[in-house]
């Protein structure tokens, strides 16, 4: 039997070209007749109820066609007519083939035409129509269809038919090969046996359909169980080499740390025997000097042995000596003549021979400004701790000026400090302060190169020389705003282990620093720089300090970025505006 029974167009497309295309729709409808009376068994042509869909398709051909043809109106209720005759042939033809409608189908069809007819004749007779209950007459033959998909088809067992009577055009299906027969046990037809062996084939087959699936699911089973094993191993080497990394670090960090350690105890050791030499060098220049004071006794006493011998009379000089007083006691200096027109002559400290914890300079001696100090002139001095220049014209502090003074805590300076010199505060681990008077009221534990020179000359600059302020352990501020440049030289903030902040701007524009100027300042957080700021190598050299928490901050129309993202601070660069 032929299962091709269904319409090659869906019923509902036939009906709706029917109303609004009528000549399509009449074409559609010929097509599906022919298609189901091409495809309908030949056993069961009687039943394909022709006769009711041709009613059918005439009494809508009618209403559509000809009627109009006439100069009438078509009727609406011939049309729906006609669509419930065909729709009452498709469900008597269901039924007869063996795939009936279920009975609440079958009830929305009849409701839905019965619907439809009463709304064609009312608008035949009265011009008007519900739009509601055609939407509704719609809707239960749309669900009717869905029901009708639905529902299972049930198929009444046919009769089994002698091979003469079957239809002699059908080609036979190709049989599989068969095993010899098998001779036939007694009571058993040959019809049976072939279903027992067809039954053992197919079992047969089951069976090892069974087997493969099996056989599939323990390599799928080994398959995930290899992958599990591999990404277990794959995350343990991860870890392994995790670990290693992080004690390899570990280690790195370690031996950093103790070749700190080792640079730093190198470094006080060289200090220390620095210190020694120094002391055993003043001690020698106070023996040569007492030395020559002897020796210019013993002359003394000669000349005037000498001239006793020759009766050399001399009279007693009444003017009486002048007692020396606090100034030239405690220092050795000499008159520095003016180099320039209009400047006055000035005094330069050459040696501090007190032992005052406090030493205060006055403005003037014998009516002459102290404008230098000299180099080394308080070098290796251990009692002193503090001085105050703030009513001096100092404007140079010279090399070695304060190297080694231990004590040494505060230095209040002069307004007109412009040049500080090599290693002029190296050595003073004890320093907190070095600034003018109004940075000692308002800051602390800093250097603060605050006020303005009023020299405006064309070359004149400010300058911190090599190492000024190297191994000064308890400055925590370095602030620069003096007018015109700074030139800061090499290692002049090295070895300042407690530094956090550094600030160049202010009234200076202009700066130039050197290499490893800030090594060893670990604990640097901060460093600001002007706009016009020149470098010589890397000033961040060696500094150890923490680069998650170092900010340096420059000005936005400088290309400073790429100097420091050169060395690896890239990311703690930030541009301002100042």
């Amino acid at each position: 039997m032929s299962n091709s029974n269904k319409v090659r167009i869906p019923w509902v497309v036939v009906i709706l070209c029917l109303l609004f295309v009528p000549l399509v729709g009449i074409v559609m409808l010929i097509a599906n007749l022919l298609a189901g009376k091409k495809n309908a068994p030949t056993v069961r042509k009687a039943k394909s109820y022709v006769g009711t869909r041709v009613i059918g398709v005439l009494l809508i051909v009618f209403s559509l066609i000809f009627i109009p043809a006439t100069g009438g109106e078509a009727s609406l209720g011939l049309v729906f007519l006609g669509v419930s005759l065909l729709f009452i042939a498709s469900m008597r033809s269901r039924k007869s083939h063996g795939r009936p409608l279920s009975s609440t189908a079958v009830v929305l069809r009849v409701i839905a035409l019965i619907i439809g007819v009463i709304c064609g004749f009312s608008y035949d007779i009265n011009d008007e129509m519900s739009p509601f209950m055609v939407f509704v007459a719609l809707g239960m033959l749309i669900l009717s269809m869905i029901l009708a998909k639905k529902g299972k088809t049930t198929v009444s067992p046919a009769k089994p038919t002698p091979v003469a009577t079957q239809n002699q055009n059908i080609a036979p299906r190709p049989v599989a090969p068969t095993p010899a027969p098998t001779p036939a046990p007694v009571g058993k037809t040959k019809a049976e046996l072939e279903l027992e062996a067809t039954i053992a084939k197919l079992e047969a087959e089951k069976k090892k359909a069974e087997q493969e699936a099996e056989r599939a699911r323990r390599e799928k089973e080994e398959i995930e169980k290899r992958e599990k094993s591999a990404e277990a191993a794959r995350k343990a080497e991860e870890a392994r080499k995790a670990e290693a990394a992080r004690k390899a670090d570990a280690a790195r960090k370690a031996e950093d740390a103790r070749k700190a350690e080792a640079a730093r105890k190198a470094e006080d050791a060289r200090k220390a025997e620095e210190a020694r030499k120094a002391e055993e060098a003043r001690k020698a220049e106070e023996a040569r000097k007492a030395e020559e004071a002897r020796k210019r006794e013993e002359e003394q006493d000669e000349f005037a042995a000498l001239r006793s011998q020759l009766h050399i009379v001399t009279s007693k000089s009444t003017a009486k000596k002048k007692p020396a007083d606090a100034f030239s006691e405690a220092f050795d200096y000499e008159v520095l003549e003016a180099e320039y027109p209009g400047d006055s002559t000035g005094i330069c400290l050459k040696k501090y021979k007190g032992k005052k914890a406090d030493v205060i300079l006055p403005k003037e001696y014998n009516g002459l400004k102290i404008v230098e100090i000299a180099e080394s002139c308080f070098k290796g001095c251990d009692t002193l701790e503090s001085i105050d220049m703030s009513d001096t014209e100092i404007s140079y502090i010279g090399g070695y000026a304060f190297y080694s003074c231990s004590s040494l805590k505060k230095a209040v300076i002069s307004d007109k400090l412009s040049v500080i010199g090599l290693s002029a505060f190296e050595g003073c681990r004890a320093l907190e302060f070095v600034g003018t008077y109004s940075d000692y009221i308002s800051h602390k534990n800093g250097i603060y190169l605050t006020s303005a020179n009023p020299c405006e000359e064309d070359g004149f600059e400010h300058r911190i020389e090599e190492k000024a302020f190297k191994g000064c352990e308890r400055i925590h501020f370095v602030e620069i705003t003096e007018k015109l440049s700074f030139d800061i030289h090499l290692e002049a903030f090295a070895n300042m282990y407690v530094l956090e902040s550094v600030v160049i701007g202010g009234a200076c524009e202009s700066a130039h620093i050197s290499n490893r100027c800030f090594a060893g300042c670990s604990a640097l957080t901060k460093l600001a720089i002007p706009q016009y700021t020149t470098f010589t190598g890397n000033i961040l050299e060696q500094s150890g300090c923490d680069v998650k928490k170092l900010k340096i901050l420059v000005h936005r129309d400088s290309d400073h970025a790429k100097y420091f993202s050169k060395y690896g601070y890239g990311k703690c660069v930030e541009k301002v505006k100042k």
